[in-house]
């Protein structure tokens, strides 16, 4: 008999494609109520999904960006999902895996799509010149330029091709807003049909062009576009009309690569399946919102649909791992639809009433905060939004991932110092291959651990491989080989053997990269997750940069900015916003090697990678006992969102440590609390820590320059006895 523990372990995989509105609901209820022997995993090709309701009242002013996206990495942590952040290219049906661009498939049990649309371009010259609505994060930069734009010029033409309720939407925000900047520009409602949304109920249509008059905006009704260029419209008819700039909200298609699938599909692409949500094609596959066709009941492409959608799709998918019967979702006739005009005032209908007025905006204005307060966002997840609960960010100590999970320094000291060599820190270490000839080729060796920061096992592997191969890089080693230690959490075989193949592919990836091989390695099943990674390379010793080489006068220089540990450490209390986590894993994702190739063709003093210690640890360690540094706090280069985390109190769990081993630091008080916590702050995956003498540093800085690497100068060298001086 099974324990009740066994009985909770994850043995099968669903796999949710796309952030749409129907897969966050999802996520959601799960988050509250976790299915048991089942593991959820999320693919998306952005981290936040904006919610379509609220994005006219972005245009109008009335909301931030920042209110209207679901931060679907943290929604995954409440979850306890996955996320992988990819592009999905595909599906294999029989082999029941995800196609991803530029890395292995991830493989399921259940999968279930909820994409959205794409913007139908094909009418000629409209992907050269229009602006689509679809997908609203890429619309919103480009409206933001061109409301710039728009701000610094005489009266332009601005057209919204589309008589929907998006198109309507749309064209009244931007009117509105305009108007409220005090710009007189002109703007066009471009609908083929003989009236903006004609199938709503006649009262509705007055209203709507009372509100479109009143915002000066033009209505072109049968202008059936069959041609856009950079300044006009033309019809299909030859008619043609002035355009400086055209927004796209017609009708949309699906991505191309679900009717490549081989599933059954409609002409537009869109996936068909039955009353359960399931795809005709499959059993195993599942498809709501925008991209998915019910073949027993189409309705129209509304959120509404896909938010009720979601507790069916989600009791389905558990529903048909265990061969039950399935649940038939059941379209409801009729829905209140609201319509935001620009201004606070909406109009709404349900069936054949129609309502109008301030109160009507209000009341869609409840409807879809409310629907937001359901999720993380970018507003929510703010440290200093989040301090102000009463809590100490600083004080909740969990244990972070990385190098951030590594001993402390002073641990180390106290325990090698009976070692024979004593605690001598080294990137490496230099092994004679031979003993009778130990100025030979030497190998040169180094190990390296982590934690996960990510539930993505590809990326794990590629985030550990880079960090092991940082050591050989910062010594100026060209790597040979490595093996690895993979430790995986308790979970059905199927699982362990999918995660590990991502694993070692992610590994293999950046081995492959620096043209090094992945030689071996041994595999365990513990509570948690665990990558170790050995490294191997050659070189001669007396062509290494060793850490204690620097001079009085050399200028320090750092190649990445700092703030990881701080910032995955706000990740775990959900106070870090997505793009921050974005920029954090774009700059660990940089090899080491490019930049220490750079200053090997330099006689540089001094060259050493910044990881588990922090920057003042590694500084620290190339002073010895014989120099000084003097460090300048506005000079530190930060992450994205690091300094705000850190100024809120928050710190990974190694920062204490840093902090209490290295009493050599003298600060003086014009430092912030923020900037000083900089310093302590474990990197995993950091830059380079640079000492070069003020001759080389312009030659290091046109090497940089010239291959676009940062290269951030951050204090100098003097003579001392092993103390860092740190001011503004």
């Amino acid at each position: 008999m099974r324990s009740r523990n066994q009985a909770r372990k994850p043995e099968r995989d669903i796999v949710l494609i796309g952030g749409g509105h129907a897969h966050a609901l999802v996520l959601r209820q799960w988050s509250m109520n976790p299915p048991e022997g089942v593991r959820v995993t999320l693919i998306s090709d952005a981290s936040e999904s904006p919610y379509s309701g609220m994005l006219p009242g972005v245009i109008a002013g009335h909301y931030t960006p920042e209110m209207i996206h679901i931060d679907l990495r943290r929604l995954c942590d409440l979850a306890g999902a996955r996320f992988i952040q990819a592009r999905v290219t595909g599906l294999d049906v029989l082999g029941r895996a995800v196609m991803l661009d530029g890395r292995p498939a991830v493989a399921f049990d259940r999968a279930s799509v909820n994409i959205g649309a794409t913007p139908d371009l094909s009418v000629t010259g409209a992907s050269d010149y229009v602006t689509p609505v679809k997908p609203i994060a890429q619309f919103w930069s480009t409206w933001a330029r061109i409301q710039a734009e728009l701000s610094d010029t005489s009266a332009r033409q601005v057209s919204v091709v589309g008589g929907g309720a998006g198109g309507v939407e749309v064209v009244m925000a931007m009117a509105y807003r305009m108007r409220t900047l005090g710009q007189s520009h002109r703007f066009q409602l471009v609908t083929a049909g003989p009236e903006p949304l004609p199938e709503a109920p006649r009262r509705l249509q007055q209203a709507l062009a009372i509100q479109l008059k009143a915002l000066g905006v033009r209505v072109l009704t049968n202008f059936r576009v069959a041609e856009v260029g950079g300044c006009f419209l033309r019809s299909a008819s030859g008619e043609q009309v002035a355009s400086d700039y055209t927004v796209w909200c017609t009708q949309s298609r699906t991505q191309s690569w679900l009717s490549e699938t081989g599933l059954p599909c409609t002409d537009e692409g869109f996936l068909r399946v039955d009353a359960n949500l399931q795809t005709l094609g499959s059993a195993n596959i599942f498809a709501a919102g925008d991209c998915a066709w019910q073949d027993p009941s189409p309705s129209p492409r509304a959120g509404v649909y896909a938010v009720r959608q979601a507790p069916v799709l989600a009791d389905n998918l558990l529903r048909s791992l265990k061969h039950e019967s399935l649940r038939p979702y059941r379209p409801q006739t009729h829905f209140l639809s609201l319509l935001a005009c620009g201004e606070p005032y909406a109009l709404g209908r349900r069936g054949k009433l129609t309502v109008k007025g301030g109160w009507v905006w209000q009341l869609k204005d409840r409807i879809d905060r409310r629907f937001m307060a359901m999720f993380p966002t970018r507003s929510t997840a703010h440290p200093q939004a989040a301090a102000k609960d009463g809590s100490d960010a600083g004080e909740s100590m969990l244990q972070c991932g990385g190098c951030a999970a590594k001993l402390g320094s002073g641990v180390l000291r106290q325990a090698l110092s009976d070692t024979p060599g004593g605690y001598a820190p080294e990137d490496a270490s230099i092994l004679a291959i031979k003993a009778s000839d130990p100025a030979g080729t030497a190998l040169i060796q180094s190990i390296d651990g982590v934690r996960p920061l990510v539930s993505d096992p590809w990326l794990m592997g590629r985030l550990a491989t880079i960090h092991a191969l940082s050591d050989l890089a910062a010594m100026g080693c060209a790597p040979h080989s490595a093996q690895c230690l993979a430790v995986l959490p308790s979970m059905g075989a199927r699982l362990q053997a999918r995660d590990l193949q991502q694993m070692l592919a992610g590994i293999r990836c950046e081995l492959q990269a620096v043209g090094a091989v992945l030689a071996g390695g041994h595999s365990m099943e513990s509570d948690a997750a665990l990558l170790g990674i050995t490294v191997n390379g050659f070189a001669q010793p007396d062509s290494l940069i060793r850490k204690q080489g620097a001079q009085v006068g050399d200028r320090l220089c750092l190649s990445k900015p700092l703030g990881i540990g701080v910032l995955f450490a706000a990740a775990m209390r959900g106070m870090a916003k997505a793009e921050w986590l974005e920029s954090a894993l774009a700059s660990m994702l940089v090899h080491n090697a490019r930049a220490a190739a750079l200053c090997h063709q330099l006689p540089v003093s001094a060259l050493t990678d910044v990881t588990g210690f922090g920057v003042l640890g590694h500084v620290l360690e190339i002073l010895g006992h014989r120099l000084d540094a003097h460090i300048s706090a506005t000079m530190l280069p930060a992450l994205p969102g690091a300094m705000a985390c850190l100024e809120a109190g928050i710190e990974s769990s190694l920062a204490p440590s840093n902090r209490e081993s290295m009493c050599q630091l003298v600060s003086t008080a014009e430092a912030t609390a923020g900037q000083t916590a900089l310093l302590f702050d474990p990197q995993t995956c950091g830059g380079l820590l640079i000492a070069v003498a003020p001759a080389q540093l312009v030659k290091l800085r046109e090497l940089f320059a010239e291959a676009e690497l940062p290269l951030f100068e951050i204090g100098c060298l003097t003579e001392g006895d092993g103390r860092v001086r740190f001011a503004l």
